[in-house]
This record gives structure tokens, sequence and C-alpha cells, in this order.
């Protein structure tokens, strides 16, 4: 089990499984992006405008879940990130992020994005930067199946 925390103290709570994730407020709903990322990271920072972009084009039936890949972050500093950058989908901080990082296979290296279908099953790993194009065909696929 884990319970990710965002930036405004929400917590996003779901489960591991043979296939992918469970998402407690997400399953039968919404496909789910995890997006491990870095502040510090150029790719990552240039994916955010096709991430939000995506986010509002999907929203009915897609969610993004930011989780922070670094350690010495604060709070404010996050949300002056979120701010700055105009982010339009939750991002989680603290220990579980890299307990989560771990479980997705050793998350060495960011960005990487990994995308669940709406009942949880495991549909796509990208690593880097990757484009629009390429992330919406796979989210068609989440959404749909």
């Amino acid at each position: 089990s884990f319970n990710l925390i965002t930036t405004s103290d929400k917590s996003i709570s779901f489960k591991s499984t043979d296939n992918g994730l469970d998402f407690d407020e997400f399953k039968g709903k919404k496909a789910v992006m995890i997006d491990v990322f870095a502040t510090w990271c150029p790719p990552c920072i240039e994916e955010i405008p096709v991430l939000k972009e995506i986010k509002e084009k999907y929203k009915d039936n897609f969610e993004i879940v930011s989780v922070l890949f670094e350690q010495d972050k604060t709070k404010e500093e996050i949300l002056e990130f979120i701010a700055k950058h105009g982010i339009n989908y939750p991002i989680t901080m603290g220990e579980e992020n890299f307990r989560l990082a771990k479980e997705l296979g050793d998350v060495k290296k960011v960005p990487e994005m990994f995308l669940f279908s709406k009942d949880g099953k495991f549909v796509k790993k990208f690593v880097g930067k990757t484009s629009k194009e390429e992330i919406e065909k796979y989210i068609k696929i989440a959404i749909e199946n």
C-alpha cells in the first residue's frame, strides 16, 4: 500500500498489484499517469506544458500524479515551482515517493512516466522526454481499456 501526500496535503492512496496499481480514488473512473520528476531536470520541465495540455484535454477520464524525486525541497519551494509553471495536477512529496520509485522498477533517472488504465493495469512506461503524440496515443488506450 502507498499513501502519497500532495503539496495541498491531500492523500493519494493505492495498492501495488501484479498487473499495476489499484487507485482508491480513480479506479474505474480515470486512467492515471505517474510522473516521476525533479525540479532540476530540463526534460522534466520541458514536458510540463505537454502534461498540462493533456491533463486539460482528457480531464474527465485522466489524472496525472507527479512524484517529486528529490530529497531536499521544501513545500514552499515546490509550491513556487507549481505557481511558476502553472501546473494543474497534483505533485506529491516525501519518503513514500522514493518507496514508490523503487516499486516501479527502481527508477534511477528522471523523467520516467508510468501509465495505468482505468482499472489500474499497467499500460506503458515512458523514459526521458516524450512527444505529446506518443503520450496521447497510449492515453487513449488507457482510457478505453
